[in-house]
């Protein structure tokens, strides 16, 4: 007798169809992320920090009712992601729409010291929303369509 498993969608598995769909290679996508194919696929198993951090950027901006991608470069593109601005753009929009840190922390559900890493720019937001960010404009899609109805996992310990 075999048991069915209901396998849960990932943004890795959600890379990996568009990938195929693109008729694109891994190494092709490694090399436009910059990391090694075996780093590469162990994002599109869904076995990296992004299932974290994607989802989180994608419930801060739907908090904040801005595109996703703005958070990452003013222009929505990886070439113009400038390392450890993504939380300080966050914490400007944030403040310039007179949010709470409050109604992100209800939104996102992370502790108030995990947010103040994101805003100070030295969150793992850093590394891994800009990857995607990549990912997506390689394939020619929105980086949101990656992350929507994905929840965020915690970070392993």
């Amino acid at each position: 007798m075999s048991a069915l498993v209901e396998q849960q969608e990932t943004i890795g598995s959600r890379i990996a169809a568009a990938r195929n769909t693109a008729g694109r290679t891994v190494d092709d996508l490694a090399s436009a992320v910059g990391v090694g194919a075996d780093e590469y696929r162990e994002m599109e198993a869904g076995r990296s920090e992004l299932e974290h951090w994607a989802p989180l950027l994608g419930a801060i901006a739907v908090a904040t009712g801005r595109p996703t991608s703005r958070f990452l470069a003013s222009t929505g593109k990886a070439k113009d992601v400038v390392h450890g601005r993504c939380g300080p753009i966050i914490k400007t929009i944030r403040e310039e729409l007179h949010i709470p840190t409050s109604k992100i922390l209800e939104a996102t559900g992370i502790t108030a010291d995990e947010y103040n890493n994101i805003e100070k720019g030295t969150s793992g937001l850093e590394v891994w929303c800009p990857r995607l960010l990549s990912i997506a404009n390689t394939l020619e899609q929105p980086i949101f369509n990656f992350i929507i109805n994905i929840p965020m996992k915690p970070l392993a310990p």
